[in-house]
């Protein structure tokens, strides 16, 4: 079938790809939007294929599950080129048998809740390049880093993946791509992370709780007993110095 392509804005109690037969490809294209409410999951690859495309602009919001290559036989993809997914239930890859696969090749999937042991299963897939970013909500840093370890979350582009717990989003885990910068909500100033460099500079990452750099969306506390001065030797950003 033609893929369905969503410009403007649409609604659904929930939806269903892929049931007792091929799925096809939905859109949501710059601009467009789908809302998917609380009464059911919603699922890309019930037991069949099925592909969603989130393109840049484009915005995604489930207020249940979202299940990707859900039972045996399905092959399941999430591909997000740009946009915000927002999955306030729980989300799962190929959770009861089937093939998940969730390219996040750039925008933002936020994910409410998350299984620390079964939000990725079998030969399932989370894979985060380009600028994407997955944000879940809470700390599961150890959860996300088994899983990068069994090579069930990936950088297909070879430069790996860096997981944050409440530096980039505070009280958030975030999953990125090895080498992309990203600004911090929050960070102190502790050189002596950086010990047995005494210089003190602003624009070096691992003065910094986190080891990331400030930006202009950065609150940056300064609270660490006996530190050694800051000194901002180049331009420098912050959206409050507390």
């Amino acid at each position: 079938a033609t893929p369905c392509t969503v410009t403007n804005t649409a609604v659904a109690s929930f939806v269903v790809m892929g049931d007792n037969g091929p799925g096809g490809t939905l859109i949501i294209a710059n601009g467009g939007s789908l809302t998917c409410g609380a009464d059911n999951a919603s699922v890309i690859g019930n037991n069949s294929n099925a592909l969603m495309v989130v393109e840049d602009g484009g915005t995604a919001t489930f207020g249940g599950q979202l299940r990707i290559g859900l039972d045996p036989e399905s092959d399941g993809t999430l591909v997000m080129n740009g946009g915000t997914v927002s999955v306030a239930g729980m989300f799962d890859l190929g959770a009861q048998g089937g093939k998940g696969t969730a390219q996040i090749k750039g925008g933002i999937l936020n994910l409410s809740q998350w299984d620390d042991f079964n939000s990725i299963q079998g030969a399932s897939v989370l894979d985060v390049t380009g600028t994407g970013q997955v944000v879940i909500n809470g700390n599961h840093q150890f959860s996300v880093e088994y899983f990068v370890s069994t090579s069930q979350i990936t950088n297909s582009a070879g430069t790996g993946v860096v997981v944050d717990y409440n530096s980039i989003h505070v009280g958030k885990t975030t999953i990125y791509p090895a080498g992309v910068y990203i600004a911090p909500e929050q960070v102190v100033w502790n050189p002596a992370l950086n010990f047995p460099n005494v210089e003190g500079l602003w624009n070096v990452s691992s003065n910094w709780s986190g080891g990331v750099l400030p930006g202009n969306v950065t609150e940056v506390r300064f609270n660490v007993p006996d530190a050694i001065p800051c000194t901002v030797n180049t331009a420098a950003l912050a959206k409050v110095v507390r």
